[in-house]
């Protein structure tokens, strides 16, 4: 191909738009990828490069439990938020230029093995080169708790910190699991200065001492607007007494362990400006009395609450009944209410109908909602006008019949959920008049999205995946 003169308007255009350029005008031709340009190159890596994860293991321990490594980085977000752009650098040296380029890359750190030399050196590369990005810093010490108890230390942990520390002034998130780091070490960590950045992740168990170093540190950043407790330390007063010190600036809150209703409440009427709320084992702990009795308290107005997540852990959904009964949110958007222990059906009847009490009095109108029940209760709640606006439904683990199929197809006589865009099911069962097949033609042109847990065999796919090759993004997990 002859050279661009220099009137060549492509000349006058970065590199990818000229690349853009040739590949529109030689569609057939495929362009190897080491000369792509640099800008392109670093959009790929952006969503290609490979996640932290069991097969990057930074020692190599014959006795490591390979499942339970990848089960317990998924969980803490390993997976999703913590890539490896260091890879890169030994590929060539225009991938090397390229990543050491794109600040983007390297403005998540995770540090979680203080038995590497070369995480330390991981480390100082994600600070050089995310220029003055803001970064997000996750140290995880849950691995040495054993060596602390045999009153150990290794020399690397001043190694890893002070890099970290001395860019402070740059955190947006820090997510801390400290158990393995020494008093010292946490008075080094507290004592710089307080992120002044819009977020603050945490999770650990503090004893009393570290606590209250670690509040005076967090109340003094001026702008904490994310915070998690952990699971065992924090009881309930000491939660409320201490976010009231930035409840004004709170706005996403988590709150992990055994949380009673009444702390729940109290938390949602003292942060008026709390957006997004996350509960985790809603309850009480096995042999312990509920020291609160909510029966007496008013209904509490969350103005501002958009996202209610709630993990139930207990066959009796009581807590999470008591806290839906207590509570209004007019701006309530999305649901999700896991129940992992599978409530007896007559519980679930008894909560999914005050979730429906709850949004008929907030008039509240969902967008998303995650679903763990049974179909029966399923379709009690979107036969509610409040659900008319719902735009994702994910409902993985429900078995759906060919009667709820048929009573979500769009026609004259029926309009649920005539928004919605994304859909997920568990097993899916067939039926002579090919329910979900004309569910699925119903809903052409508001439908993108259909994943499908399992179809119950046998099943004529025809359907399906014409709409798949045509305008369907269908998923079936166990096909």
């Amino acid at each position: 191909m002859p050279r661009a003169s220099k009137k060549d308007p492509a000349r006058n255009v970065g590199s990818g738009q000229t690349y853009a350029t040739e590949t529109q005008s030689h569609p057939s031709r495929a362009t190897p990828v080491h000369r792509l340009p640099l800008e392109i190159l670093c959009h790929v890596f952006q969503y290609t490069l490979p996640p932290v994860g069991p097969d990057w293991l930074f020692t190599e321990n014959a006795h490591v439990d390979r499942h339970l490594v990848l089960r317990e980085r998924r969980a803490r977000g390993y997976q999703t938020k913590y890539r490896a752009p260091a890879v890169l650098l030994a590929v060539c040296k225009k991938w090397k230029a390229a990543a050491e380029g794109d600040a983007g890359l390297w403005q998540r750190i995770l540090i979680d093995d203080f038995d590497s030399s070369r995480q330390v050196r991981w480390a100082e590369l994600h600070v050089k080169h995310s220029g003055n990005r803001a970064l997000t810093v996750h140290i995880d010490t849950t691995g040495l708790q054993e060596i602390k108890k045999q009153g150990l230390e290794h020399p690397s942990h001043t190694q890893f910190l002070q890099p970290i520390m001395a860019n402070a002034h740059r955190w947006r998130e820090l997510i801390l699991y400290p158990d393995g780091l020494t008093r010292d070490h946490l008075a080094s960590l507290f004592s710089t200065s307080a992120p002044g950045s819009t977020f603050l992740f945490f999770r650990s168990t503090f004893v009393p001492t570290t606590q209250r170093m670690y509040e005076q540190w967090v109340t003094s950043s001026g702008h904490v607007r994310r915070l998690t407790f952990g699971r065992e330390s924090h009881t309930p007063a000491h939660v409320r007494n201490f976010i009231r010190g930035i409840s004004q600036d709170l706005r996403d809150l988590s709150l992990q362990g055994y949380r009673t209703p009444a702390e729940v409440l109290a938390v949602l009427q003292g942060c008026a400006q709390l957006e997004i709320l996350h509960v985790a084992l809603l309850g009480v702990a096995t042999g312990h009395e509920p020291t609160e009795d909510i029966r007496g308290l008013p209904v509490v107005v969350a103005r501002n609450l958009h996202t209610l997540l709630v993990e139930v852990w207990f066959q009796l959904a009581d807590p999470c009944v008591e806290v839906i009964q207590h509570l209004q949110a007019p701006r309530l958007r999305h649901l999700s209410v896991e129940d992992i222990r599978r409530s007896p059906s007559d519980v679930q009847a008894g909560f999914w109908s005050d979730v429906s009490h709850m949004l008929v009095a907030s008039r509240a109108r969902l967008k998303r909602l995650s679903f763990t029940g049974r179909v029966m209760h399923l379709a009690n709640l979107i036969a509610l006008d409040h659900f008319q606006d719902l735009e994702q439904l994910s409902a993985k683990e429900t078995t759906v019949p060919g009667w709820f199929a048929e009573m979500m197809i769009i026609d004259e006589d029926r309009h649920h959920l005539p928004r919605l865009q994304d859909l997920s099911l568990g097993t899916c069962w067939g039926d002579p008049q090919r329910s979900l097949d004309r569910m699925v033609l119903s809903r052409r042109g508001t439908l993108r999205v259909l994943d499908i847990g399992t179809l119950a065999h046998p099943y004529d796919m025809t359907v399906l995946q014409e709409a798949r090759a045509d305008w369907l993004m269908l998923y079936i997990r166990n096909s």
